[in-house]
């Protein structure tokens, strides 16, 4: 890129991007027959995001699992427009299309994600709301209430367990309210309670953060259904009691060393 010289670009941000974009498909084709069957991406702090980085900059954890159902130009119009704004006539010129190819794209790429109402929403609380449910999870968790765990649990609840093929995990999916208790209570019992827990925003969802000796071993995000999130209802109740508790719908347990080593705080 320095080589070519600022005056043989007509535009340098744009060669830049289909650069990283054609790079990217690269190594994911290269390393897509390496990858466990619950592949996770790499979680990143935004509880302390900095002032100049817009949120939407950062894709929610639940989108970002879910960009993966697309395929590598679908999921470059997607984040090219939704993610940066761009216009079609911008993301025609860098991805080398037209512009109505450009659009069916995007169309097609929100058809298989779905509406955020249905699908990748994520957290709606605010930090400090998302931290106390966290913690009364972990006590919950940590005193063996499986009839108040299952809960807190959604009934579409899922979850995905990422060790990088480095970290043996005990099940990389599993879905069900009951399924999914009994998987959060053993990994919990046998590997998480003798460890630092803290709470954490990652890619704007709540998350459990564990640490081993001052490193961090295990990132689990949680994405809480939008219909269970704290909704008032009519009447003239105070709000506490015009609310009904969040539930989970999904966690993503990221236990893969060389993601987690990279975890950085905004």
């Amino acid at each position: 890129f320095l080589a070519l010289g600022k005056q043989d670009l007509e535009n340098e941000q744009n060669y830049l991007i289909k650069s990283v974009i054609n790079r990217s498909i690269t190594i994911k084709n290269r390393k897509k027959k390496m990858q466990p069957a619950a592949w996770l991406p790499e979680p990143v702090a935004t509880e302390r995001a900095d002032a100049d980085i817009r949120n939407r900059e950062v894709l929610s954890y639940s989108m970002m699992v879910l960009l993966e159902q697309l395929n590598a130009r679908e999921r470059a119009v997607f984040i090219l427009k939704e993610a940066f704004d761009y216009s079609h006539d911008e993301i025609a010129e860098i991805l080398g299309m037209t512009i109505g190819n450009s659009r069916k794209l995007l169309s097609r790429a929100k058809s298989k994600l779905g509406s955020p109402g249905e699908k990748g929403g994520g957290s709606m609380m605010g930090g400090g709301e998302a931290a106390a449910y966290l913690e009364r999870y972990v006590t919950v968790i940590r005193n063996g209430d499986t009839g108040t765990l299952e809960k807190m649990l959604s009934e579409e609840v899922a979850y995905a367990a990422d060790g990088g093929g480095r970290i043996k995990v005990v099940s990389e999916f599993n879905a069900g309210i009951g399924e999914v208790a009994k998987q959060l209570s053993y990994v919990f019992k046998t590997f998480q309670q003798k460890l630092m827990i803290r709470t954490a925003m990652v890619n704007h969802q709540p998350a459990l953060l564990f640490f081993k000796d001052g490193a961090l071993v295990a990132c689990q995000v949680f994405e809480l259904d939008a219909d269970g999130k704290w909704l008032k209802t009519a009447g003239d109740q105070e709000e506490a009691d015009r609310r009904r508790p969040a539930m989970i719908r999904r966690i993503y347990n990221v236990v893969d060393p060389d993601k987690l080593r990279n975890f950085n705080e905004l």
